[in-house]
């Protein structure tokens, strides 16, 4: 499988249809190697951004499978004063009482729907 970051692929694809190049435009075996060691490194942080973003539930799907006692009174909350403002006021106040363990307000979730299909779009 070729991706855009495939550059043994794309070099091939270059040689074909330049056949007659001169070889100083060639691209040199060093220079590909080179960039196949950048390309693997790109390819792994990508990948953790990946895990992150599934990390976050861009599709809801703990919301169909948790049921907490606490649901109605923080539903009645979150209706009296925002959604948003509940989830910004306690990531905030949880920073404060702990700042390596605190959740973390992240974007809407189809904005995260909308990443992921991006990340997995350029192949």
């Amino acid at each position: 499988m070729s991706n855009i970051l495939d550059l043994k692929y794309w070099r091939e694809r270059w040689n074909l249809v330049h056949t007659d190049m001169p070889p100083h435009l060639k691209v040199p075996e060093v220079a590909l190697e080179a960039g196949d060691g950048l390309v693997a490194a790109l390819e792994a942080r990508l990948e953790k951004m990946r895990g992150l973003l599934r990390l976050m539930d861009g599709k809801g799907e703990r919301a169909y499978r948790l049921h907490a006692p606490e649901d109605g009174a923080v539903q009645q909350l979150c209706e009296a004063i925002g959604y948003g403002a509940v989830m910004d006021a306690a990531a905030r106040l949880w920073y404060l009482k702990d700042p390596i363990g605190a959740f973390v307000v992240g974007p809407c979730a189809s904005m995260l729907v909308d990443t992921m299909l991006d990340i997995d779009d350029v192949k």
